[in-house]
């Protein structure tokens, strides 16, 4: 007999106890559904099971996962919408348990299973916990399909001894008028709802008083003073967690001492090996603004972020790093292995520890608090703006003063970069400072060309617009050889148009001022990606021809095993196989400037990834759930866009990833409002303002589902090809949104997926190869970034099977002949085929394009084959260089 039956078997022989009572469930119809996961089923025992209760002996395993459903039937629940509960009234002695309800279809439990509310830990004796069903899919709960669960699962990690559990009552309650605020004073409680300080303010960055430097500094109008030399210099210490310490801004005052302090000239040699903390740097200069003049404070580079102040008030700040922002919580984080753990050993263990990275951190800096906020920076970015400090200068004497924090961090979630100074530790004001004068700006408001849609040419229209200050009686744009005056208005706005080539060229205009005596008087230089990233009923298109996407996420970030030692060798080595292989896009979080350039040297558009919080709570990617810091909170996507949103290959931002339900929150708000956060500013930094998308956790059909701050839906899935394409045309059907899948493969994680094809390769080509299919011909789909974590890429087989499915072209063997053909939706463009022996070029044939569909032929000779090779170039999308090379033996060939 199976154990889950024995089980089943206890629980009737228990239900014959006769007692009285009211529940919500027939006390003949209960149905016990054990642990089908391998643990021990018998954890759970029953004592008594009747009307009157249910009484159930649990003994806790070590590191294993065991929970218990009953199934209370099939009840309906729709007079209880939208603000009706559950309320069940239980006790237990030794609070090691979580409870929770659920809904599932019985017949497909796992596939359709939804909670009511997460879990909630029991606390020790008799209580009510009520369950609001104000979450639930109205549309689901009408079907009357599901039945509801009682749901009992353990808390994790060690042993935790035995507890009794008895459940006295269950009862529904309808919804009442002011049903929500009930439901926040409930939650309050029952799920131990965080008092939270607010610390975002202590490192929230401040951002507007920015110019793009290149608006400024080649404006022959402006004039520089240097404010190189000799600063006072301190080391604060490491004080990230020290709030007083940061609130106190005296550092900063004119006249203030900087104790401690000794002499340093800037710029600084960068030194390897510092502490990691924060240093204070003040100097004093004088200057003499001058009515009418704009002034704007330049520091060329500094690491790794700071904090600018002028005369005691605080103007900006700047970074070199990409930042990820996590809140670090006791009991808070979905690996419960971690429970019961103060936040230090949390931090050491989960950040560090487990990822061999030794803790940078003096334990004895770590706060011993219930909630901190733990910065981690890598990477290496040129900072491309100026400061507008006109208003915060004074006649004569000023003061200058910069708190700079040094993040001892040499790692990262998924890589270690072991070529940037992050990683070497080397921190200080390392480029040159200096105060840019402009005499007569004559510009308001310059605002971010915005590109018309591409024509069949390649071409597009690029508007130009903004306002000067009155006196200023003619606008020029010129650059690239062109020059147009732009039409200006009685109250000083201008606007007009030039068509430029959608391609991946970065462009340089100037515009320039001139007075009625029509002298030029200032100027400001413009700068713009050609790309051109648009979405046209449910496609996407790049540089005016059709682009799917066959990316892959760019090595996978396993979390459990993440000594990731990211050489520039090792990531140049990775762009080429991914070439090979045929994917045109990348997913990466903690993309660098180099590696950007380099992927467009390979053919590849990126799509950057912000993802605190990814796979975890929402309570670690938003910390304070009852009153969220969304502008501290949007920190890092504000300074994604700012580092990178020059690198004309991208493709969308990711502003997030699979953040998880925190349970006893209405955080599904708080998601929408923080995504449309994300999206505002990636828009606002960006000038060419490309889609933004985040990654949903596979959970469409329930209220954890997002489409806010999106213009393409993101969507994480690991199901098989039935459930996804019926999944697809819901989502579809729906939203009428275009989407991207984040991630996908086949079940969630790399112990599965690996499992899964090695156990029948065959079956497993079939069932991914049914999913790609599915994602290029559903409505709307633009493609995915396939989570490479079957071992498909370990072995010849599996990487010959993605080059054939994913490969822009088809290259086969037809006699004496090759026939290359055009299997993308894009047009190429430049093709060159070579056959290529050892020493020479055998033959070559080349076409200015080649539609899709279409294809080459070029002669092959028959003999020795073993030693030819076939050099395939070309471009598509108008500048992405695509370099293949195929052995003839290993092609396929047909008749």
């Amino acid at each position: 007999m199976k154990k889950s039956t024995v089980i089943a078997a206890a629980f009737c022989a228990a239900c014959s106890l006769a007692a009285s009572g009211a529940q919500v469930y027939n006390v003949d119809k209960l149905v016990f559904k054990p642990s089908d996961n391998g643990s021990d089923t018998k954890v759970f025992q029953p004592v008594r099971v009747d009307s009157d209760r249910i009484e159930i002996d649990f003994t806790d395993q070590a590191n294993a996962d065991n929970y218990l459903h009953i199934d209370l039937g099939n009840l309906d629940l729709t007079p209880y919408l939208p603000g009706g509960y559950l309320e069940v009234d239980a006790e237990i002695d030794t609070p090691i348990l979580r409870l929770s309800p659920s809904l599932a279809a019985p017949a497909r439990f796992w596939p359709t299973r939804l909670f009511v509310e997460q879990e909630a830990t029991m606390k020790p004796g008799r209580r009510t916990y009520r369950f609001y069903f104000d979450t639930l899919p109205p549309k689901r709960i009408a079907e009357k399909k599901d039945h509801l669960y009682l749901f009992f699962h353990d808390i994790g990690g060690e042993a935790r001894g035995k507890a009794k559990v008895i459940v006295h009552g269950t009862k529904l309650v309808k919804s009442a008028p002011d049903f929500q605020k009930q439901k926040s004073d409930c939650y309050r409680e029952q799920y131990n709802w965080r008092s939270y300080p607010e610390l975002g303010k202590f490192y929230r960055g401040k951002y507007d008083r920015l110019v793009p430097a290149e608006a400024v500094e080649s404006n022959p109008f402006v004039t520089r003073s240097s404010l190189n030399g000799k600063y006072e210099k301190a080391y604060l210490g490491d004080i990230t967690w020290k709030y007083d310490r940061l609130a106190d801004e005296s550092f900063a005052q004119p006249g203030a001492k900087l104790a401690g302090s000794t002499e340093v000239t800037v710029p600084e040699k960068p030194v390897a090996d510092q502490k990691g903390g924060y240093y204070v740097y003040r100097r004093n200069f004088r200057f003499d603004p001058k009515a009418g003049e704009a002034v704007y404070l330049k520091i060329g580079d500094l690491a790794d972020s700071a904090e600018i102040y002028l005369n005691g008030k605080r103007i900006g700040t700047q970074s070199s790093v990409r930042k990820r922002h996590e809140w670090v919580l006791e009991n808070g984080s979905r690996q419960t292995n971690t429970w019961g753990k103060p936040v230090r050993e949390v931090v050491k263990f989960q950040h560090f520890e487990r990822m061999a990275i030794p803790c940078p951190f003096n334990p004895a800096d770590l706060p011993d608090a219930e909630v901190m906020m733990l910065p981690i920076y890598n990477g290496e970015y040129a900072w491309n703006y100026v400061y507008d400090v006109t208003d915060a200068l004074k006649p004569g004497e000023n003061t200058l003063a910069v708190r700079l924090y040094g993040n001892p961090v040499r790692g990262w979630w998924i890589y270690r970069h072991t070529e940037d100074r992050t990683y070497r530790n080397e921190f200080g004001i390392f480029g040159d400072v200096e105060l840019l004068t402009e005499a007569r700006p004559a510009f308001v408001r310059v605002d971010a060309p915005a590109a018309g849609r591409v024509d069949d040419n390649g071409m597009a229209e690029r508007t130009f617009s903004g306002k000067t200050v009155p006196g200023a009686k003619k606008v020029v744009l010129s650059g690239h050889g062109r020059s147009v005056e732009l039409p200006l208005d009685a109250e000083g706005n201008f606007r007009g148009a030039l068509t430029l080539p959608a391609d991946f060229n970065r462009y340089a205009f100037t515009l320039t001022a001139f007075d009625a005596e029509n002298r030029a008087f200032d100027s400001r230089n413009v700068e713009l990606n050609g790309s051109v990233i648009e979405l046209r009923d449910g496609k996407l298109y790049v540089n005016g021809d059709q682009f799917v996407i066959r990316g892959i996420n760019s090595e996978t970030g396993i979390e459990w095993d993440n000594d990731r030692r990211q050489t520039r060798r090792r990531w140049l080595k990775m762009l080429g196989t991914y070439k090979q292989l045929g994917f045109n896009a990348l997913r990466i979080e903690g993309v660098t400037e180099q590696q950007l350039r380099d992927a467009l040297d390979y053919g590849f558009l990126v799509m950057p990834v912000y993802a605190s919080g990814s796979c975890n709570t929402t309570e670690v990617a938003l910390g304070n759930l009852v009153a969220p810091d969304h502008e501290f909170n949007t920190d890092a996507h504000k300074e994604m866009a700012l580092e990178l949103a020059k690198y004309p290959n991208i493709l969308f931002w990711n502003s997030g990833n699979e953040n998880h339900h925190t349970a006893g929150y209405n955080d599904k708000v708080l998601m929408d409002e923080y995504l449309t956060a994300a999206e505002k500013y990636l828009h606002l930094y960006d000038p060419s303002r490309r889609p933004v998308t985040y990654a949903n956790l596979d959970t469409f059909g329930t209220s954890w589902f997002f489409t806010a701050g999106q213009g393409v839906l993101g969507y994480n899935s690991y199901r098989f090809p039935d459930d996804f394409r019926k999944m697809m045309a819901e989502i579809y059907e729906e939203t009428k949104m275009p989407l991207v899948f984040c991630e996908w493969g086949l079940l969630e994680n790399e112990t599965k997926g690996t499992a899964l094809r090695k156990q029948d390769v065959a079956q497993w080509e079939k069932d991914m190869g049914a999913k790609l299919d599915t994602m290029r011909n559903a409505p709307g789909c633009v493609g995915g970034f396939l989570y490479a974590h079957h071992g498909e890429l370990l072995d010849v087989s599996g990487r010959e099977w993605l080059q054939k499915v994913m490969s822009p072209f088809r290259l086969t063997r037809e006699g004496d002949t090759l026939k290359f053909e055009n299997q993308d939706v894009a047009t190429l463009r430049k093709v060159l085929l070579q056959v290529v022996s050892p020493d020479n070029v055998i033959e070559s044939e080349w076409l200015d394009e080649l539609k899709p569909g279409r294809s080459l032929r070029i002669a092959c000779p028959a003999e020795n084959r073993d030693a030819l090779r076939v050099e395939i170039s070309f471009e598509t999308h108008r500048g992405l260089k695509q370099k293949y090379t195929r052995m003839v033996n290993r092609l396929e060939e047909t008749r």
